[in-house]
């Protein structure tokens, strides 16, 4: 192609535009916890994870750690419950 050919097809081409996000809370089955659940914070544009023993205790991944990835959070999440990357992300994409 030549360049002039690449402007024509640049100028029909629709402008392309980021996806919207939107905020979400969804449960996590995190292997030996208890009521877990994570999230998406539209305002800070990151993941963010809530992780419940069975005893109370309550392990908070929250969006000050700038996760913008799901792989990025099931990273936290194994480090933080202890488990193989790979649970981390079923529990909280499965």
């Amino acid at each position: 192609m030549t360049a002039t050919t690449l402007r024509e097809l640049s100028r029909r081409a629709p402008a392309r535009t980021p996806a919207a996000r939107t905020a979400f809370v969804r449960p996590a089955r995190v292997p030996g916890w208890d009521a877990s659940r994570w999230g998406y914070d539209v305002v800070l544009e990151c993941f963010w994870a809530e992780l419940a023993r069975p005893g109370g205790e309550v392990v908070r991944i929250g969006p000050e750690h700038l996760l913008t990835t799901v792989p990025a959070l099931a990273l936290a999440v194994a480090d933080r419950a202890r488990l193989d990357w790979t649970a981390a992300y079923l529990a909280l994409t499965a």
